[in-house]
């Protein structure tokens, strides 16, 4: 009874240590890759850290941690699924109850470059603060705000543009 009591604790201490930041990897393996891959690998993702625990807890830097197998973890999943934008990855279903703007605006994400978009998305979509933001990716915080602010200067000009037509 005692060493199902151990690993249940265990269990239990490993959830509460990385609930939080597998939540964050999620979101940004989502903004980056896409529902489907980014699910994925974030799954992936928490197998390894849970495999690998103890290395997980000591570390300064989980989320970062986990951001990086994350996306080793990706790779595998993106070798099988076309490079297309994260629009074309939603079924019809989906798409067909949206609003137009909101298409347009997931299309615009779409095309920002990668940091861009996870940095928009998870500052302005997931209220993240840019200095959990650059943990996250291993960046300065710096940089988060340039892909911030660079990121929303596209957006705004492509929305702009697809307002004109």
């Amino acid at each position: 009874m005692a060493a199902t009591e151990d690993s249940t604790s265990i269990r239990h201490e490993f959830e509460l240590l990385v609930a939080d930041d597998l939540r964050r990897v999620r979101r940004a393996a989502v903004a980056r890759y896409g529902g489907e891959v980014g699910i994925e690998a974030t799954a992936d993702a928490q197998e390894w850290a849970w495999a690998n625990r103890d290395k997980v807890f000591a570390a300064h830097n989980r989320a970062g941690m986990l951001y990086r197998v994350m996306q080793s973890k990706a790779r595998r999943h993106r070798r099988w699924t076309s490079r297309r934008a994260p629009i074309e990855l939603l079924p019809d279903a989906v798409v067909d109850d949206w609003q137009p703007e909101l298409i347009d605006l997931f299309r615009s994400l779409g095309s920002l470059s990668d940091e861009q978009r996870i940095a928009v998305v998870l500052v302005h979509a997931h209220g993240e603060r840019y200095a959990d933001v650059a943990a996250l990716l291993d960046v300065s915080e710096a940089a988060v705000n340039n892909h911030v602010h660079r990121g929303l200067a596209r957006l705004r000009s492509m929305l702009e543009e697809n307002d004109e037509r």
